[in-house]
C-alpha cells in the first residue's frame, strides 16, 4: 500500500471475556444449533436458512436452529417466512451480553456460513466456550482454527454442503471432544 513499514502496528482482534458466570440451563432432548451475530447477507443467514430446508423432516426434529441477532430488513423480510416454516428460531433483535453468552453455552454446534471475512468475534467468543462449529472455509477461519478437523468446514456458499456437514453432526458422526483442544 506504499505505507511505511514502522507506520503499522497489528492489533489482533481478542475476545470480550465476560465479567459473569454462565452455565449450561438444562439439556434440551434436541441438538441446539446456533447462529449469532448481526445478520446478514455476507454472514450466509440465507445458505443457513436454506441449508435446514434441505434436510429431511425426521433430521429436523432432531434439532432446534436459533438465529439470534438483528438482522438486515431485506434479508429478514425475505426469509423469516421460510425460517418459520423451518421452525427455525430467529430471534431478530439485538442480543444483550448475558443472553448472548447463555445462548453460546446451551448450544451443541455453532454455525458459520460466511460469504466472507476477515475475522469474526463471534468466532473467538464461540472458541472461548469450547462449543462445536461448522465452518465456511474461507482462509480466515481456516487460519484462525490450524489443527481443526476437516470435517467441520465446508465450501463456502454451498448449501448442501453444510446440509451434508449438518447430517453428519445430527447423525453423531463427529468428535466433538476435539474442540476442546483447539
Amino acid at each position: 500500500f506504499g505505507i511505511e513499514e514502522y507506520r503499522v502496528a497489528v492489533v489482533p482482534h481478542g475476545v470480550f471475556i465476560p465479567d459473569f458466570k454462565v452455565s449450561r440451563t438444562a439439556k434440551n432432548e434436541k441438538k441446539q444449533i446456533l447462529m449469532f451475530g448481526v445478520q446478514s447477507l455476507y454472514k450466509g443467514t440465507d445458505i443457513l436458512i436454506n441449508s435446514i430446508g434441505e434436510l429431511t423432516e425426521k433430521e429436523r426434529s432432531e434439532i432446534d436452529v436459533i438465529i439470534a441477532g438483528k438482522s438486515d430488513s431485506v434479508l429478514y423480510n425475505q426469509y423469516k417466512t421460510k425460517a418459520e416454516e423451518l421452525k427455525v428460531n430467529w430471534i431478530n433483535r439485538f442480543i444483550e451480553e448475558e443472553e448472548l453468552n447463555q445462548l453460546i453455552v446451551d448450544s451443541d454446534l455453532v454455525v458459520f456460513p460466511y460469504r466472507e471475512i476477515s475475522q469474526s468475534g463471534a468466532l473467538l467468543l464461540t472458541m472461548y466456550y469450547k462449543r462445536a462449529m461448522v465452518l465456511s472455509d474461507l482462509p480466515a477461519f481456516k487460519e484462525t482454527l490450524k489443527g481443526y478437523p476437516e470435517y467441520f468446514f465446508f465450501k463456502s456458499e454451498q448449501t448442501t454442503e453444510l446440509t451434508n456437514c449438518l447430517k453428519s453432526y445430527i447423525a453423531g458422526q463427529y468428535d466433538l471432544e476435539c474442540v476442546g483442544n483447539i
